[in-house]
């Protein structure tokens, strides 16, 4: 899994780094909001994009990871909870030798 992930960031890397050397002296205008900037290097916008990609995944996986521990913490307490439940003896005052499941006496 980790020499995929590290293949996936290498063509990542190359393809960037590829799209940036093809395309030095183009220039675009931006608008972001309602502010344009004129003569960006496109190259930036690309790397730009690239950047805000890879910080967003990172607050989604960051943000998905700690719901997943929430849930795995509610699922040990309630874990803990049956097993004492299971071990506890049957205080309900029944002899257990009249369960019928268990051999004892015939109902």
């Amino acid at each position: 899994m980790r020499l995929i992930l590290i293949i996936v960031i290498l063509a990542l890397l190359f393809g960037i780094l590829g799209f940036a050397m093809t395309n030095l002296e183009t220039r675009v205008a931006i608008t972001f909001w309602q502010t344009t900037y004129q003569d960006v290097p496109l190259w930036s916008v690309a790397f730009l994009s690239v950047v805000i990609g890879i910080v967003s995944v990172g607050i989604i996986a960051v943000v998905d990871g700690a719901f997943i521990r929430v849930r795995l913490q509610q699922l040990v307490r309630e874990n803990r909870r049956l097993e004492t439940e299971l071990l506890q003896p049957d205080d309900n005052g029944e002899d257990e030798s009249d369960d019928p499941y268990t051999g004892g006496r015939a109902v």
